[in-house]
């Protein structure tokens, strides 16, 4: 059974809830795709979010990634 999330509106579907978060972002402007991009915003400490596909290329790019939690 896939998580539910519970929305204003309603429940709603974690990857529902993802496609909305990064669609927003998308519309804003504020959505740094691809690795390049994607270490730019994590250096510069500009991410609040970092979205790793389950078959990326290798560890490298998991451990590029990967931050200690605060």
């Amino acid at each position: 059974m896939a998580e539910e999330v519970f929305a204003v509106g309603g429940v709603m579907k974690v990857n529902t809830a993802l496609q909305e978060v990064l669609k927003m972002a998308f519309i804003h402007d504020a959505l740094a795709r691809g690795i390049r991009k994607s270490a730019k915003a994590l250096d510069k400490c500009q991410a609040h979010l970092c979205v790793l596909a389950s078959n990326c290329g290798g560890p490298m790019y998991v451990k590029l990634v990967e931050a200690p939690l605060y």
